[in-house]
C-alpha cells in the first residue's frame, strides 16, 4: 500500500507528520524528498523550454539536474 503524506522538517531537525486514521501495525518505509525553490522553478520550466530546445544534449542536462532534486 502506498500513502502520500505532507510533512515538514523542524530546526531542530524533528520530522512533523500527520498520519491518517487507522493504518495497520507494521513496517514501514519512509521516502524524504527535500522541495526547493530551485528544483521547482527548474521543473515549471522544463515543458516550455522543450519548445526552443528538445536536443538530445538538453535531454541529457535535465536528466542530470532532475537526479539532484
Amino acid at each position: 500500500m502506498d500513502i502520500e503524506l505532507d510533512g515538514r522538517i523542524t530546526e531542530t531537525g524533528q520530522l512533523e507528520i500527520e498520519l491518517p486514521p487507522n493504518l495497520p501495525p507494521g513496517h514501514v518505509r519512509v521516502r524524504i524528498m527535500l522541495e526547493s525553490d530551485a528544483c521547482q522553478t527548474m521543473l515549471a520550466s522544463e515543458t516550455i523550454l522543450a519548445q526552443d530546445w528538445d536536443t538530445p544534449e538538453e535531454d541529457e542536462a535535465w536528466r542530470l539536474l532532475k537526479a539532484n532534486c
